[in-house]
């Protein structure tokens, strides 16, 4: 089995880990690029714009019809959608929130799945 922490296999070191992936699968190594940042926290600029493009709307039949390219659409839907986003820092959770909510549902499951996986994850109940 293949065992991944996303603190310290994914963030710290994505490379290494998508070869260890692609090995556990047995898949063919290729060339990946490994620069991006995904799913970034975002925050709607308009929620008018993001009902709009999740609705079944007469005008979005119109523009069904002067793009007839289902690719065209997707481009403009998602360039729309990139439009309507703006970057947002989320803050960080109250300290003594987060204690009480580690000793009081997560610490034991934690230590459970240290002794399945044999990692240590003392980085997640002592931050």
């Amino acid at each position: 089995m293949l065992f991944l922490v996303f603190e310290t296999d994914i963030i710290q070191d994505i490379e290494k880990t998508i070869l260890k992936i692609i090995s556990f699968l047995g898949l063919e190594q290729a060339e990946l690029d490994m620069h991006f940042k995904s799913n970034p926290a975002g925050r709607l600029r308009s929620r008018f714009l993001d009902s709009f493009m999740q609705s079944r709307s007469p005008i979005k039949k119109i523009i069904r019809a002067a793009l007839p390219s289902k690719r065209a659409r997707e481009k403009v839907s998602f360039f729309l959608r990139k439009l309507n986003q703006r970057k947002a820092a989320f803050p960080p959770l109250d300290p003594k929130l987060k204690h009480t909510l580690l000793e009081s549902y997560y610490k034991d499951d934690i230590k459970k799945l240290e002794n399945i996986i044999h990692r240590n994850l003392s980085f997640w109940t002592h931050r």
